[in-house]
């Protein structure tokens, strides 16, 4: 058992760090590649590894009228919105009023779910009341 101030466990710890970090990285290069061959499918598989930001997500995939690309969005936004603290999460008002109404028109059956149990809070509350 190696003490938690040891220095080869400090080291360990920088490099998994920097391994991270690289994941992230690449997976934002490649995310961004696809989305540029309008490959969104597979963009978004590859934004779930990355640490790109929520909003600048969403900015980019709900210009979209795929039915394909909108299940994934969704699909992405329950990973994301239900993890503690994720840092992705950059959530303004406008943000979560928009999370709302993509699940209000594009999943429905979910919308409950992520009023009730989602870390999202600062959505206007008639709004998702109105929906519900």
């Amino acid at each position: 058992d190696l003490p938690l101030d040891s220095p080869k466990l400090r080291s360990i710890k920088t490099s998994a760090n920097g391994f991270h970090s690289l994941l992230s990285e690449t997976a934002e290069t490649l995310a961004n590649r696809y989305f540029e061959e309008s490959k969104h499918l597979l963009a978004i598989r590859f934004f779930k590894y990355s640490s790109v930001k929520l909003s600048t997500f969403l900015q980019r995939f709900l210009v979209s009228s795929s039915s394909d690309v909108r299940f994934a969005t969704i699909e992405y936004l329950q990973q994301v919105l239900f993890q503690p603290n994720d840092p992705r999460v950059d959530e303004t008002p406008e943000l979560s009023n928009s999370i709302i109404q993509l699940f209000f028109h594009f999943a429905h059956s979910k919308l409950a779910n992520v009023i009730i149990k989602s870390h999202l809070t600062l959505y206007d509350k008639n709004i998702a009341l109105q929906f519900l």
